[in-house]
């Protein structure tokens, strides 16, 4: 991927503000490069700061191919929920494959 254009995506993000955790600090980036083919490889990026986890970003980044389909996402708030509310949350979705709350799983 072009310098100029991860540049770019840099500066979006830091216009949209978020970058950070509220309660541990931490800037936690969710990066998706895809093929257009196949199933994108998304890594999970947590740093002390948004400077530090770009760094990593931008390596993953300039490795991908000029046509890669390119996701990052900002987490910036964590919440801990019940399996029962989780299920009841999930079961209320319309649309098969679109929930707004975001998961992760141990």
């Amino acid at each position: 991927m072009k310098k100029a254009l991860i540049k770019r995506l840099k500066g979006e993000l830091i216009n949209r503000g978020n970058l950070q955790n509220r309660v541990t600090g931490q800037s936690t980036l969710v990066v998706s490069i895809s093929d257009k083919r196949h199933r994108a490889a998304v890594t999970v990026i947590r740093a002390d700061s948004f400077k530090k986890a770009w760094i990593q970003v931008e390596h993953r980044l300039t490795q991908a191919m000029s046509a890669s389909w390119v996701r990052v996402e900002t987490i910036h708030s964590i919440q801990q929920i019940s399996r029962e509310k989780f299920t009841t949350d999930l079961a209320r979705i319309t649309r098969a494959n679109f929930w707004r709350g975001g998961g992760q799983f141990r």
